[in-house]
């Protein structure tokens, strides 16, 4: 992504909300490891670049089964939330103050590029010149989202709730299959999904709320607001004070583009 006020907006959104970030996102399958030996050979032995890295949900999944792992965030909180998630596997944990377009890494030094829940903040053009400069010839891009399921009575509950409260849209639209597909050699994307879940009490389902960056922030005249709709979302489909949000975990495999 260019120069500019919407650069420093992207970076600037998540601004106080990485440990709320850390503890309520949902995490992702380990069936995604086991997938891409299956499909590519990955194996602990390769190196991997996770860019938007965040609070280190997604590259925690590959640093538990043995990989070097370049965390690449550009927001200093989200990456203070990682080094105190994640200093435990060092040295194979390295954090980077980068961004997708410009990561600071060598070329050629990476055997998988990855991206969780962050793919829609990218600049497509030049962060897909940076992806094929930093990853090893033949080698491939894997992108992982959570897509909350809106099919059950909570997660239609879920969605109104932050439908009431949410800022306006912002400039950068979500992920889809088709911008993604955007990245990756024509006809070489392939697609997995896997079931996945979590489960939430109050504390969690603000948490949660809280962790995104279009909606109000703890402490603001709102945020009393969506406390109290929170509350009667749960005593109307709580069991014992919880609620499950289910999500189908998609994860698009490819080599990238040519640029």
């Amino acid at each position: 992504m260019g120069e500019g006020s919407e650069v420093d907006d992207v970076v600037g959104r998540f601004d106080g909300r990485a440990d709320d970030y850390s503890r309520f996102r949902p995490r992702y399958p380990r069936q995604i490891i086991a997938t891409l030996g299956d499909e590519i050979g990955f194996d602990s032995t390769k190196a991997v670049a996770d860019i938007g890295s965040g609070t280190g949900i997604l590259s925690e999944l590959f640093l538990s089964n043995g990989n070097t792992v370049f965390c690449v965030e550009p927001n200093g909180d989200m990456r203070r939330r990682a080094v105190s998630d994640l200093t435990k596997y060092s040295p194979r944990f390295v954090s980077v103050d980068g961004r997708a377009e410009a990561t600071s890494l060598k070329d050629g030094s990476v055997d998988l590029l990855t991206a969780g829940q962050a793919l829609h903040w990218f600049s497509p053009e030049e962060s897909k010149k940076e992806f094929a400069r930093i990853l090893r010839r033949g080698s491939h891009i894997a992108v992982v989202y959570n897509h909350r399921r809106e099919d059950g009575d909570v997660e239609v509950a879920y969605s109104e709730l932050v439908g009431r409260y949410r800022s306006k849209p912002t400039f950068v639209t979500d992920a889809d299959d088709a911008s993604i597909a955007k990245y990756m050699k024509e006809g070489e994307l392939r697609k997995f999904t896997f079931l996945n879940a979590q489960t939430l009490d109050l504390e969690g389902v603000m948490g949660r709320m809280a962790s995104t960056s279009y909606m109000p922030r703890p402490g603001s005249p709102a945020w009393k607001l969506v406390l109290e709709d929170a509350q009667k979302m749960l005593g109307k489909f709580g069991d014992r004070g919880t609620v499950m949000l289910h999500y189908n975990t998609s994860l698009y495999l490819g080599q990238i583009a040519p640029t």
